[in-house]
């Protein structure tokens, strides 16, 4: 009974350090999946705000096509003579009070700033990087042929030199 009794007394070390180890693992994946779940609620926020401001601009649209013209208020677009433009008073997304506000002319600024996970692109370096590096330009490198070296500079050469009295 004594040896049973210190197997398990050794093991529980095991299985905590065990349970240590898989609580971490958990951790260090909610730390890494956290920024996407994040913008994907945002995402979300983001589609219920453009569905919605479509059934406001598609009952503001029945709303002046029946009466020819804008409605001044939200009431308006609720109930006009027993007509219902909007089925319902929806509430923004975007805001914990779920209060719409308006923008004027002006107020909006969008503020966009490039994630630094993106690979930056280099401007292409000019010919004559190029040639130090040992690589030539491609307009300076002579016609692929079958013919030797010196022929095909020549030939190459010769073709793109004008002769005086030319005219091309």
């Amino acid at each position: 009974m004594k040896q049973a009794r210190k197997r398990i007394d050794g093991q529980a070390g095991y299985i905590l350090l065990s349970v240590m180890l898989l609580v971490t693992v958990m951790l260090l994946a909610l730390a890494i999946e956290l920024p996407r779940i994040s913008q994907q609620i945002k995402r979300e926020k983001e589609e219920e705000l453009v569905h919605r401001g479509m059934d406001y601009a598609m009952a503001i649209k029945r709303f002046v096509h029946k009466t020819g013209r804008y409605p001044a208020s939200l009431e308006q677009l609720e109930d006009t003579n027993h007509v219902r433009f909007l089925r319902k008073r929806y509430k923004d997304p975007m805001t914990i009070e779920g209060e719409w506000r308006l923008i004027h002319q002006g107020e909006a600024q969008i503020k966009l700033t490039a994630p630094s996970s993106l690979p930056t692109t280099s401007p292409t370096p000019p010919p004559e990087a190029l040639l130090s590096r040992g690589r030539r330009h491609p307009h300076h490198s002579p016609p692929r042929t079958s013919a030797p070296l010196s022929r095909r500079w020549r030939s190459y050469h010769r073709g793109s030199q004008h002769k005086q009295g030319d005219i091309h």
